[in-house]
């Protein structure tokens, strides 16, 4: 029964403290608005709008690889679409392309190409595990140079451009190691009679099976082939430790939390635990860019596999495709709702390139496959929806930036965020419960960044223990808006905190109260010393008096706590016994006040 009337109490001195804070409200609304101070940045749509550009031209430029090995796309359009090779960073198919070598219906003079494959391969095999280990030696180096506040963000903003690199070079990486295997036939003399020779299409001067081509395959499987299966399974292993609950609106309200935290500099764990790779998709779609690498993946190996047998490639190809229209097409994948415009024109752009070129590819004879029509069906799909999607990026831009629909309530212009954020309009539209513990959060967070940051003897652990009830009775509730397990972790942060402040702080229950029972036992004594004091130096001048009291402190803070005990009061009767029992060679001062004793430390 005293327990049951211990949580009622507490529950109402947190329902009179909701009361009280209510003031304070417009002052942390104005905070998240972000007025009159630089603050971090989340917003990522600026790089989601470019990840999802250079995705469609990287798969755009796979389809125009395979259409001009196996002649199923017209020459016009593939004579007019090469360049878009170099955004895979395909230099050798650019180059085939150039020489005239659109179509291969047999092996492609790899000596005409002016590229050698063999360098060519092995500096892109070593190029991302060399920035994986470049990136490892940088952190070590900061660790060891750097000051310690600034290693932990060089160290995180190292790895982020880790990750953008592997996962912008994850294609053309694995481009590369699927042409190892592509072997085709070629006509050759051999003592005066033609004969059918299997060589490797980029080097035609090994046969497949040799030795030089074993090198090729091998130095595929174990480097290439490892690097391309762990590049998505780090970005999983890092992404589903912070994607803990299966509902989008408790997911969307953590994801604003921590956003908020860091935007105030309250938290940085928006940006150590990489937030940015899924804080642009909602809940079903945490994992979407692992999904896109592992789609590439299939993409390369269906490229690289079945070069020899084209129908089933491109059938395969075409299975592929559809699977992913079927999953992308069933909800929202981004936050911002209206960015989904975009995804879903540019991947039917894809997906209408696919089917042309499986119905090419499979020899269904029709005249809209042939050209001009065929060349035409192209150029109008791919180039409305992706020029209307290039559009839309532009209206987000202008929309950002402030430069349409952004017209505030006094005329004046005023940027608009696209990102979903906690600014005024937003947070209204809030469940009374996520607003109060949205309000709680961001305010223990400044309390905690306040503590740390104070002395230890002034830190505020009366406030500290308020605040330790409070998220408690809030912890201890029901809670639909995604911030339970967040109101845990912040309550055991309060409580260490609480911990290693409370016995010396001077804001503490016990201290504050020790401390006032002191003083009022030494306030007659300390009165009585300051007369005796201003009696004992009524002849010394203003000047000497402060020149002995900072003398006097000065010793205090030299000698240290262990020696405060053995002072005793400097009267006018203590001096002249001093002075008149000073021995030759002594110094009554520092008799009286004795040095601390040297130790090995102190030496």
């Amino acid at each position: 029964e005293e327990d049951d009337d211990d949580e009622e109490l507490v529950e109402e001195e947190w329902t009179l403290q909701v009361e009280d804070d209510q003031d304070s409200d417009q002052e942390l609304l104005s905070l998240l608005d972000g007025k009159g101070r630089k603050l971090n940045s989340v917003s990522q749509w600026k790089w989601d709008a470019g990840f999802l550009i250079l995705d469609f031209l990287q798969i755009f430029a796979l389809l125009l690889a395979i259409a001009s090995l196996h002649n199923t796309w017209t020459s016009q359009w593939i004579n007019a679409q090469y360049w878009l090779y170099i955004f895979n960073l395909d230099i050798w198919e650019l180059a085939r392309n150039r020489n005239g070598y659109q179509y291969s219906t047999s092996a492609v003079p790899s000596a005409e190409v002016g590229i050698n494959y063999t360098p060519y391969f092995w500096v892109w095999v070593l190029l991302l595990p060399a920035l994986a280990g470049a990136c490892r030696l940088y952190c070590r180096y900061v660790e060891q140079h750097v000051q310690l506040e600034r290693i932990v963000t060089l160290q995180v903003r190292a790895r982020t451009a880790l990750f953008i690199a592997a996962y912008v070079l994850y294609l053309p990486y694995a481009l590369v190691i699927a042409r190892v295997f592509h072997c085709s036939d070629t006509l050759t003399i051999r003592d005066s009679a033609p004969v059918l020779v299997w060589v490797m299409d980029v080097n035609n001067s090994a046969t497949c099976l040799s030795m030089t081509h074993w090198i090729f395959v091998l130095g595929s499987l174990v480097i290439g082939l490892p690097v391309l299966i762990y590049i998505p399974f780090k970005f999983y292993k890092v992404i589903h430790v912070h994607v803990f609950t299966y509902r989008d609106q408790r997911h969307e309200a953590y994801l604003q939390l921590k956003e908020s935290e860091y935007v105030q500099e309250l938290d940085s764990m928006w940006e150590w635990a990489f937030f940015r790779l899924f804080s642009s998709y909602r809940r079903r779609w945490a994992l979407f860019k692992v999904f896109t690498l592992c789609f590439k993946l299939c993409a390369a190996v269906f490229f690289s596999l079945l070069f020899r047998f084209p129908r089933t490639q491109i059938s395969l190809l075409m299975g592929l495709f559809v699977a992913a229209a079927v999953f992308l097409y069933s909800g929202l994948v981004f936050r911002i709702k209206s960015f989904n415009f975009a995804l879903f024109a540019l991947y039917l752009a894809l997906l209408v390139d696919m089917l042309l070129l499986f119905l090419k590819g499979t020899g269904a004879s029709n005249a809209l496959l042939e050209h001009p029509y065929l060349t035409n069906e192209l150029w109008v799909t791919n180039m409305v929806l992706f020029w209307l999607s290039a559009f839309y990026f532009l209206y987000l831009y202008l929309r950002d930036e402030g430069l349409v629909h952004a017209v505030g309530s006094s005329g004046a212009r005023r940027a608009h965020s696209v990102w979903p954020v906690r600014t005024r309009p937003d947070y209204d539209l809030l469940s009374p419960a996520s607003q109060y513990h949205m309000r709680l959060i961001m305010k223990a967070r400044k309390l905690l960044r306040v503590s740390a940051e104070s002395p230890v003897a002034l830190a505020p652990a009366h406030e500290l223990a308020r605040y330790i009830q409070i998220v408690n009775a809030c912890a201890r509730e029901g809670d639909d808006s995604g911030m339970h397990d967040t109101l845990w972790s912040l309550l055991e942060e309060l409580v260490q905190e609480h911990n290693r402040v409370a016995r010396r702080s001077i804001f503490s229950a016990t201290s504050c109260k020790q401390t006032a029972q002191n003083l009022l036992q030494l306030m007659p004594s300390f009165c009585l010393r300051l007369r005796q004091r201003e009696r004992d130096f009524l002849l010394a001048s203003p000047r000497m008096r402060r020149v002995l009291l900072k003398l006097m402190a000065l010793g205090v803070f030299l000698n240290g706590a262990k020696q405060r005990a053995l002072y005793r009061p400097m009267t006018a009767q203590s001096v002249y016994s001093l002075r008149s029992q000073e021995r030759p060679g002594s110094s009554a001062l520092v008799d009286h006040f004795p040095l601390p004793e040297e130790d090995e430390s102190s030496i």
